[in-house]
């Protein structure tokens, strides 16, 4: 059997291996070195030592002090290393809100935590059972706070939920949770904001990330896109004609209360419905094409159809613009405004055969009264009498001719009076044969159109001043050139000229003071037309007018 002495020593070597084994143990677990533990270790061995001496023990048994000596050293190895484990376990699992509590010793560590907390842009908290271990940079700029003021507080203190579910949260479940609750920051102003909490492990313990968005600017937007659809509503409503929205694919997405009374569909039976369900008759209509030609083009299209509303079958304008989910369509009720157009079409169609008809018995009245002009000039002997009848003709047939013209043209207030120059020149050629027989006509003119009340004037002039040039401007020549001209000038001014390479006019007459009835005409028309007559002498005799042509 063994002596007591071999039991002591084989118990103290199963002591030593337990405490090698738990030694190893914390310091795995604890990231701790052994150097304090032998420290501990030798501390302790030298107190019982000293201890025995003291109470001599040593002096009496001295081989008792191996004996005695090597389980004491043993079991105070495995007592400072089980109480230098379980204050590591501590020091790890710290009391809420205790002292401590920030997630690990390792400096080092905290300040990479700390700088990746802080690279967001989002406040980041981790919470403890809702109590704060450690949050970033953001969260507390986002609070008015130091980072200092937030860590050991409730969570609850600076989030307030609308819900309790963000302090009950199950750290133990991975999913994320996301909540819209109220922030209060340290000037005590209250902001929406948008949380997320997931249960995160750090350094073996369960923690809680919560993510703190500040949503103050989305709810602004939210607030101004709900205001815009409050006011696109009421606009909407507002309409008085048939007002609907369809997205690309012709579904209506939005009905007016114009629409429901006028079509006698209502909102409910028409949203959610096709164009075609909506309104039977225009499958196959053009107006389908068209609806997608505007959503596949993204212009902007209208045209008439007849559609009933309110029971009566009306006319009606579809227009239709494209939008950013699809195209709005108006339907516009214009059977008044039809029939008012074609009720004044109607009315301008008999004022122009009356104006026509008018021009056409003035022209027919002007010429009677040219016949008996001529008429009369035959049965006068006088010579200088006959040829006054004959200039009055002349000048009754051109206010004629301008009535002829008006007459035949389509615009019954304004004339081509290029033409009338053309046609007037032709008749006063025809009308002095005799005189005339060996003359030329040289004509220069551009289109100018003009109203009756300034081509009539016009008209008298040109015709003084080329009956002036037929009967005196080529006394005792055998030929010669007349020569008109008309053209528009800048500043809205019209030139016209009448000229002739004939015997010319005497330096001595002044031609603007003659008193004939000719001349008299001529100046009196040009002051009518507010205009400007010029004559130059140089190579015959030439007359120019110049007036605005409005």
């Amino acid at each position: 059997m063994m002596d007591s002495s071999a039991v002591l020593q084989l118990a103290s070597a199963i002591i030593l291996l337990i405490a090698a084994g738990a030694s190893a143990y914390f310091s795995v677990r604890l990231s701790a070195t052994a150097a304090w533990i032998v420290a501990a270790v030798l501390l302790g061995a030298s107190g019982i030592f000293l201890l025995l001496i003291a109470v001599g023990i040593a002096e009496r048994e001295s081989s008792f002090i191996p004996v005695i000596l090597l389980p004491a050293v043993s079991l105070s190895t495995l007592a400072v290393v089980l109480a230098s484990g379980l204050m590591g376990l501590r020091r790890s699992h710290p009391r809420p809100g205790g002292r401590g509590s920030s997630p690990g010793r390792d400096p080092e560590g905290t300040e990479r935590l700390q700088r990746l907390l802080d690279s967001t842009f989002e406040g980041i908290v981790v919470s403890d059972h809702g109590t704060i271990v450690e949050a970033n940079r953001p969260f507390a700029s986002m609070l008015g706070y130091d980072l200092e003021e937030l860590r050991g507080k409730p969570l609850s203190s600076f989030i307030r939920p609308e819900s309790r579910q963000i302090e009950n949260t199950d750290t133990r479940s991975s999913a994320t949770v996301a909540y819209e609750q109220r922030a209060r920051a340290k000037d005590a102003t209250v902001f929406p904001v948008e949380v997320r909490t997931r249960p995160v492990p750090i350094q073996g313990r369960e923690l809680t990330m919560t993510v703190i968005r500040d949503m103050t600017a989305r709810k602004k937007t939210e607030e101004r896109l709900r205001e815009s659809e409050e006011s696109y509503r009421e606009l909407a409503e507002s309409i008085t004609d048939v007002f609907f929205a369809m997205d690309n694919d012709l579904t209506i997405t939005h009905w007016n209360k114009a629409s429901e009374y006028l079509t006698g569909v209502t909102a409910r039976d028409a949203v959610g419905r096709s164009l075609t369900e909506v309104f039977p008759e225009l499958l196959g209509n053009r107006a389908e094409e068209i609806f997608a030609k505007v959503v596949d083009n993204r212009g902007p299209q209208s045209f008439l159809t007849e559609y009933s509303l309110g029971g009566a079958q009306a006319v009606v304008e579809i227009r239709t613009y494209p939008t950013r989910r699809g195209l709005s369509v108006f339907l516009e009720d214009i059977t008044k405004r039809t029939q008012a157009e074609q009720q004044l079409k109607a009315s301008l169609h008999e004022k122009e055969a009356l104006l026509k008809e008018i021009h056409h018995r003035v022209k027919n009245n002007l010429q009677i009264i040219s016949s008996l002009l001529s008429l009369q000039s035959d049965h006068i002997t006088n010579e200088n009498a006959g040829e006054a009848l004959r200039d009055s003709q002349n000048r009754v047939r051109s206010m004629a001719m301008i009535h002829e013209q008006l007459y035949s043209s389509g615009d019954l207030a304004k004339i081509d009076f290029s033409q009338y120059i053309k046609d007037l020149t032709a008749q006063l050629f025809r009308t002095y044969s005799v005189q005339a027989r060996s003359i030329e006509l040289a004509l220069d003119v551009e289109p100018v159109i003009l109203e009756i009340d300034r081509a009539i004037p016009c008209g008298m002039i040109i015709n003084e001043l080329l009956t002036n040039c037929l009967k005196h401007g080529f006394q005792g020549k055998a030929q010669g050139t007349i020569r008109v001209t008309l053209h528009p000038e800048d500043g809205g001014m019209i030139r016209f000229s009448v000229s002739d390479d004939g015997v010319g006019i005497a330096p001595d007459v002044d031609i603007m003071n003659v008193p004939s009835l000719g001349m008299k005409l001529v100046r009196t028309l040009t002051d009518q037309l507010r205009g400007q007559v010029t004559v130059n002498r140089v190579h015959g005799t030439q007359f120019v007018v110049v007036f605005p042509a409005v």
